[in-house]
């Protein structure tokens, strides 16, 4: 029985599975974070245990790893090569979006939408990948929970500004971030990552739920620029009937958000809504389309 190791690497979390050719889970091991920019030594360790914790008693076919921060300067070609020499099978190793995209697709074309934390759009077309926004908060990454919680920041800090009381908007924040007026909450903003400031992407979502408008207006304005994006790299790719998949906590969780986005996309940009496919699926599940089509 062919078999192949698969395995998604994050910053919370590393995750490895065995799967036959069937994609049926034999074995699991989770670890710890995998995410190669913040601790390559860490990460490394860490991606290395759980392989080890699914490996057979005959050899996989090839290890294929989806890590964060695999993108950045040479650590997937240092990571690939530290695998191979330890467990002396092909390793692939790539970011996690690709992993995601072949998880979502399999050997199909289409689209990957990723709204989380950050966020970033994916295309595969004839085993080439495009992608569109994943720039960071700071650059751009439009409809991630970083983007929807800073701009709800935002609107808070011009309430405050215009003398504009906004009970129910001041108290939902500050409980949120555990304080207790607008100086604590500048210098929690100022002195805490992206990933504290996304969770309030849900209270947004509850607020906008409840009828309050400035939270409508900040989720509105994310799914709308989610949703340009997700266009402008669909007719670029030159897809007509091509799937859409997404994934991430902020289209998958939030309600209000996710109905925002598949309206601002279907009669907004004008896309069909048979293309839009938001069930859930796993990245693992990638590994074989993967390796197929970027055998050594």
């Amino acid at each position: 029985m062919k078999t192949i190791l698969s395995v998604d690497a994050g910053g919370t979390k590393t995750r490895a599975v065995l799967l036959d050719e069937e994609n049926t889970i034999l074995r699991e091991k989770i670890t710890g974070c995998g995410n190669l920019t913040l601790d390559f030594a860490e990460a490394e360790k860490n991606i290395t245990d759980a392989i080890a914790g699914c490996m057979p008693e005959t050899l996989p076919e090839a290890i294929v790893v989806g890590a964060a921060g695999a993108g950045s300067a040479d650590y997937a070609e240092k990571l690939m090569r530290s695998l191979e020499n330890h467990f002396g099978i092909p390793a692939y190793v790539t970011s996690d979006g690709p992993l995601a995209i072949y998880g979502a697709l399999g050997e199909k074309d289409g689209l990957l939408v990723i709204s989380g934390t950050g966020s970033v759009i994916q295309g595969k077309k004839n085993g080439v990948l495009e992608r569109c926004g994943g720039w960071g908060h700071l650059l751009g990454e439009h409809g991630s929970g970083a983007n929807i919680g800073y701009r709800l920041l935002t609107v808070l800090t011009e309430c405050i500004d215009t003398r504009t009381h906004v009970p129910e908007l001041e108290h939902a924040v500050y409980e949120a971030l555990g304080v207790s007026d607008w100086r604590e909450m500048v210098a929690y903003v100022y002195s805490h990552p992206k990933s504290d400031i996304a969770r309030l992407a849900g209270v947004a979502d509850t607020l906008a739920r409840a009828g309050n408008g400035y939270a409508k207006s900040v989720l509105l304005a994310e799914a709308h620029a989610l949703a340009g994006w997700t266009a402008v790299l669909y007719r670029r790719m030159g897809f007509t009937t091509e799937e859409i998949h997404t994934s991430g906590g902020c289209i998958g969780n939030l309600s209000w958000f996710r109905r925002a986005y598949r309206e601002a996309l279907t009669e907004r940009e004008h896309l069909p809504a048979s293309v839009l496919c938001m069930e859930p699926f796993d990245p693992v599940m990638g590994a074989w389309a993967y390796c197929r089509e970027n055998r050594k």
